[in-house]
């Protein structure tokens, strides 16, 4: 289903309010401006933002969402990034996409946490989909 800019932020209104209501007192909640959510999860481990997160994604799975006249079931992909003290607050946010892709592109549906290897696999993705359909295909032709 193909949402409009309006529906969207409908749907992602109702998934703050499913979030912030789980979400502790200095737990920040922000969005991409692409319709993801960004949560920053203070003071917690690999394995609380995973438990966390993990939770959070069941909330979203079992909820029906509202956008217009229709109801939506969505499916989340989830990613985490520690923040260390050497990383922006830009190249926190670029781990974690990335590790969004790499739970789409595996259509995984646990949390899964950056790790460096995923930089491959997510910089070869964003590239084929820059390219257009014919490159695509001239790059791999289905007769292959």
């Amino acid at each position: 289903t193909k949402l409009s800019t309006r529906e969207v932020a409908e749907v992602t209104a109702q998934m703050v309010q499913i979030v912030a209501a789980t979400s502790r007192t200095t737990d920040l909640i922000g969005s991409d401006g692409d319709a993801r959510l960004l949560l920053l999860l203070s003071d917690t481990d690999a394995d609380g933002a995973k438990i966390a997160l993990d939770d959070r994604a069941r909330l979203i799975g079992d909820y029906t969402f509202t956008a217009g006249n229709e109801r939506l079931r969505l499916t989340p992909t989830i990613g985490f990034a520690l923040a260390f003290a050497e990383l922006t607050a830009d190249e926190l946010i670029e781990q974690a996409h990335i590790a969004a892709e790499h739970s789409a592109l595996h259509l995984d549906l646990q949390t899964n946490q950056f790790v460096p290897e995923m930089i491959a696999e997510a910089t070869a993705t964003r590239s084929s989909k820059r390219k257009s359909w014919l490159q695509r295909w001239r790059d791999h032709p289905p007769w292959d």
